[in-house]
């Protein structure tokens, strides 16, 4: 069953090299979703719309997760909350490199210069 939906067609002339960092949210997402699961394939729709076949395939799985009918990931907002976690883990980890740096300085004898220990953690 092929469905036609003109309104979310590519405008004529455009190229996907034009647009690479143009990813369909929402509604428009939902029916590129809804086309693939109904038989439309990647290299189909990535033909017609925007987003790359890669992209357009790893689609309607992550919908499946999203609506609790598949478990073989983590849902969307499980997946924004392991990006912020390692974001944080990262921050804390090169807050923790520079407070070692600090100390090691400050053990070294820098205890009569404050200025340059404090000096060497803006630059770090």
């Amino acid at each position: 069953m092929l469905v036609d939906v003109p309104s979310l067609s590519k405008p004529t002339g455009s190229t996907c090299a034009q647009n690479a960092s143009v990813v369909p949210t929402g509604s428009r997402r939902g029916k590129i979703v809804e086309l693939a699961r109904n038989g439309r394939t990647p290299k189909e729709l990535a033909e017609e719309f925007e987003p790359t076949q890669t992209t357009i395939s790893g689609w309607p799985k992550q919908a499946d997760r999203d609506e609790k009918t598949s478990s073989d990931g983590p849902t969307t907002g499980g997946r924004e909350e392991i990006r912020w976690l390692r974001k944080k883990l990262r921050q804390l980890q090169q807050e923790q490199d520079i407070l070692a740096k600090a100390t090691a300085q400050s053990q070294e004898g820098d205890r009569r210069r404050p200025a340059q220990i404090f000096r060497f953690i803006d630059l770090s």
